[in-house]
């Protein structure tokens, strides 16, 4: 199980799909940011409870997957994300940001509907 992800991560300028779920990840290093390519990163089962500001920047993520981790709240950078599946399910999030509703329209939802509704 790995308890975390190398700062160095950000050197894989190429990697397109990144699974890390069911491990003791307590944090997203900011230099994710250099991953351009990822489209897919998949981080459900972790201890993860923030998501830093620099995943807005991963212009061709497409799939994002947070489930079952610590989180409190979902940045409003992320929500610049063009994302097709958003799953934060099973976290103590307390609402989303205003600008989610802003952020273009997802083709699979999970832990996000009774958010969308309420606002």
């Amino acid at each position: 199980m790995l308890n975390g992800i190398p700062v160095g991560i950000g050197g894989l300028s190429r990697l397109i799909r990144l699974d890390l779920h069911q491990n003791r990840i307590s944090s997203i290093p900011s230099s994710i940011i250099g991953c351009h390519s990822l489209a897919e990163f998949y981080l459900g089962n972790n201890n993860i409870s923030t998501i830093p500001v620099e995943i807005g920047e991963l212009s061709r993520l497409g799939t994002l997957d947070l489930h079952s981790n610590q989180l409190k709240e979902y940045p409003v950078e992320a929500c610049k994300l063009s994302l097709l599946v958003l799953n934060l399910s099973n976290n103590s999030l307390s609402g989303l940001p205003p600008e989610m509703g802003k952020a273009s329209k997802f083709w699979y939802m999970i832990g996000l509907v009774i958010f969308i509704m309420e606002t």
